[in-house]
């Protein structure tokens, strides 16, 4: 019943709603490129060492556009707050294990000069990793403090390379960051 009226076929109708839905559920579940069956044995023994690479080490590293820079609240330097993605080979974020460098230059002066400020992060470290990893981002927030009393042309630009574990170098092309 229904506001005072009565809607013979309605309880049914839900009833019929809810039943498909739950087989959809349970169908769709079932369904992909791997199948589930039951009775499937595991492969005995591990595969060999060599034949072994986790798919979704980082293949692709870029600057996320909320890299900027910032004063710092506790001691009023700038410092630049870089923050890195890393994007496995079916390009989803990931997570990475291995070194981070990050140059500062100034986008003015002649390519290949040495740059302005260097920094170094190792992500094989696990409590550095966990701390520097923002999961709600899904970036790696580096605070990169600047060199007291630097004087900062109008433009910076920052260059990163990751070096990760299995050996893979990645680079990325460069962000700029506007200063005034």
């Amino acid at each position: 019943m229904r506001n005072g009226v009565r809607y013979p076929g309605y309880m049914r109708q839900r009833r019929l709603v809810a039943a498909a839905a739950l087989v959809g559920a349970i169908l769709g579940s079932c369904t992909g490129t791997g199948r589930v069956e039951e009775g499937q044995k595991m492969q005995d023994g591990p595969p060999a060492a060599e034949t072994v690479r986790w798919p979704y080490w980082p293949t692709r590293i870029r600057f996320h556009p909320l890299t900027r820079l910032a004063t710092d609240g506790r001691s009023g330097s700038a410092v630049i707050e870089a923050r890195l993605e890393l994007y496995d080979g079916d390009d989803y974020t990931s997570r990475g294990y291995g070194q981070v460098q990050i140059d500062l230059l100034d986008p003015e002066k002649e390519a290949g000069k040495e740059p302005i400020q260097r920094w170094y992060v190792d992500l094989r470290d696990l409590g550095t990793n966990r701390q520097r990893y923002d999961p709600v981002t899904r970036t790696y927030l580096l605070p990169l403090e600047l060199k007291p009393n630097a004087v900062l042309p109008e433009e910076l630009e920052l260059w990163v390379y990751f070096l990760s574990a299995d050996g893979l170098s990645l680079e990325e092309e460069s962000i700029r960051i506007r200063c005034r």
